[in-house]
């Protein structure tokens, strides 16, 4: 392993390797929290989109879980994708979407591997994991989010505390 970003923002340059394991990782310590309870999806939906500084777009979820994707739906304008490699979690998050009344253009949810990511080159604002383990970090390689990335797009991947997923 060579190469390990810590935040990767313009990242079009960076000198990554398709076959070393995705580790961009910007740890959540905690959730930030301004106007939300500590730990909240409220709370890491509007980080991300502070970290990532943009409020339209399309976002990409990796491995989604809770109230994330709403939260993020919410709190912009974004088009959230969430590609999901469990049908229990697909289910679950398409219930959620339902419920808080996002349709297929604000919020969609797919049954999907994350080895390749189903993205035009070059044409997504935002990739977010905030559930990054071993297993998924094996699974997406570098290469795979830099392509789906847009030029000056963000990526951020790490781990949220638990309590950002009630």
């Amino acid at each position: 392993m060579n190469t390990i970003a810590l935040f990767a923002r313009r990242v079009l340059n960076a000198p990554l390797c398709a076959t070393v394991p995705l580790l961009l990782a910007a740890m959540f310590s905690s959730c930030p929290a301004p106007a939300a309870p500590p730990g909240s999806a409220d709370a890491l939906a509007r980080e991300v989109l502070r970290r990532a500084d943009m409020t339209r777009g399309v976002c990409a979820v990796l491995s989604g879980e809770g109230e994330l994707p709403v939260a993020l739906a919410r709190a912009s304008g974004l088009l959230v994708h969430v590609r999901e490699p469990e049908a229990a979690r697909v289910d679950a998050l398409r219930a959620e979407a339902d419920r808080a009344g996002f349709d297929i253009q604000r919020l969609a949810v797919e049954r999907g591997e994350l080895d390749r990511l189903p993205y035009a080159t070059n044409s997504v604002d935002i990739i977010f994991c905030a559930r990054a383990n071993a297993a998924m970090l094996g699974s997406l390689s570098a290469g795979e989010v830099l392509r789906a990335l847009r030029p000056e797009g963000t990526a951020i991947m790490g781990a949220a505390p638990k309590s950002c997923w009630r």
